[in-house]
């Protein structure tokens, strides 16, 4: 206690509690659930809904709200800390029911969610949103800050780390082990995505063997490994397996180091004739250099989603540059099956009715904009005088008939007129 005191006495620093915050970043963090003290990111969430009426706002902007602002929210302590799962999920919940149903009075009511969250965090060009998955932005974060420490380990950040916590390996053979560090912790759990995207490009052969990932499958080497007599000198430098003087690979003693599937690995690795050191890259991209954008879309990969296939039809709305934004949304949910039909809805809720309220029918797609009388007398109308009862006896899905009317040849109908048309309806 007089140790303390003293220090308060030369240094005029206050006392710190569990309530501390240096730079907008708790001090003090829970042992069981260090996301916990990050609370006032989801009040800050909840706080940014009161400032729009999201209820008067179309879907498209609502997608431009998440995507320039509730995105963004929380990026600045994302880089420092990895949130748990069920903290992003809370945050991530509130911009799901943003988007699908603004902001309810109640909010004990469920949300009327007709897509998964996961379809709408995917790429446009295959069949999403491109809104940001805050996981996988959480975890890109952090991947950019184990990237600057393995490409500049001399750096002051990176020697405070390897004293404290790696003091003898290399950040990629740093131990597992889990520390009390929230960031030095989460810097450890993104280390196997910054492994499978980083190689070192071997140019004059300085890099170590065994301490720093210089050919694929590196990370396996030591199960690999063939142990040698007692007086064998082994190699510590990649340039060591090379035969001397030539920068080529020495294959018997590769052979006589390494199992034959890791060795034939090793002799496939290229090196490069030119001169200059050894080069950490960035696989990710054509230049080998990081970007923030290639390690999300990595995370975001790594999440295990399962693979989608492009929807030409969707493609063709996002390139149109004419259509409104809001009806380009609207053909989303049109071709991604997101409309709160009556039929879609009412599983959903007994209070919703399946049946459409003009003629009495089971609604869904085709009946709100083909079939119903209200529908056909729209279509057979100026300017398209289109029968759809007669279009619909060929054709029984929304892509299908989309696909009819688009390559039918009629002067009025292009993508922007019938998108907007079917959007009015």
């Amino acid at each position: 206690m007089q140790v303390k005191q003293d220090i308060k006495r030369i240094f005029p620093a206050p006392d710190i509690d569990s309530s501390f915050v240096h730079l907008g970043h708790p001090l003090v963090l829970p042992s069981k659930d260090r996301s916990a003290a990050y609370n006032f990111v989801y009040d800050k969430f909840k706080s940014k809904l009161s400032t729009y009426k999201a209820n008067r706002l179309s879907h498209a902007a609502r997608l431009t709200l998440i995507k320039s602002v509730f995105s963004s929210i929380p990026v600045y302590y994302m880089s420092n800390i990895l949130f748990s799962k069920k903290f992003l999920a809370k945050l991530t919940t509130i911009i799901r029911n943003f988007w699908w149903t603004g902001i309810q009075d109640d909010q004990t009511t469920k949300s009327l969610c007709l897509r998964a969250w996961a379809d709408v965090c995917i790429e446009k060009k295959i069949g999403g949103l491109g809104v940001r998955n805050l996981q996988a932005i959480n975890q890109g974060l952090i991947l950019s800050t184990a990237w600057i420490l393995a490409k500049e380990p001399q750096s002051q950040l990176a020697l405070i780390l390897k004293a404290k916590y790696h003091h003898d390996t290399s950040i990629w053979r740093a131990r597992p082990n889990k520390p009390k560090s929230a960031f030095w912790s989460a810097i450890l759990k993104v280390k196997p995505l910054l492994i499978s995207a980083t190689i070192c490009q071997i140019v004059d052969g300085a890099s170590s063997i065994w301490s720093l990932p210089w050919f694929f499958g590196w990370e396996t080497i030591y199960d690999h490994f063939i142990i040698q007599q007692q007086s064998f000198s082994y190699p510590a430098q990649v340039k060591d397996l090379w035969i001397p003087g030539q920068k080529n690979w020495n294959a018997n003693l590769i052979n006589s180091l390494f199992t034959p599937e890791l060795a034939n690995t090793i002799l496939k690795n290229p090196i490069i004739k030119a001169n200059g050191k050894d080069m950490l890259v960035w696989k990710l991209t054509p230049a080998g250099e990081f970007s923030s954008i290639s390690a999300y879309k990595h995370c975001f990969n790594n999440l295990q989603l399962p693979p989608r296939q492009r929807i030409s039809l969707l493609n063709q709305v996002w390139e149109d540059k004419q259509m409104a934004p809001r009806v380009q949304t609207f053909a989303w949910r049109l071709l991604r099956e997101a409309l709160p039909t009556g039929k879609r809805a009412s599983r959903y809720s007994k209070h919703i009715n399946e049946n459409c309220s003009r003629c009495g029918l089971l609604e869904d797609e085709m009946h709100m904009l083909f079939l119903c009388p209200f529908s056909k007398a729209a279509w057979f109308c100026y300017p398209w005088f289109i029968k759809t009862e007669s279009l619909a006896e060929n054709y029984h899905s929304i892509p299908d008939m989309i696909r009819a009317l688009i390559t039918s040849q009629h002067p009025k109908i292009n993508l922007t007129t019938l998108y907007t048309f079917l959007w009015c309806l």
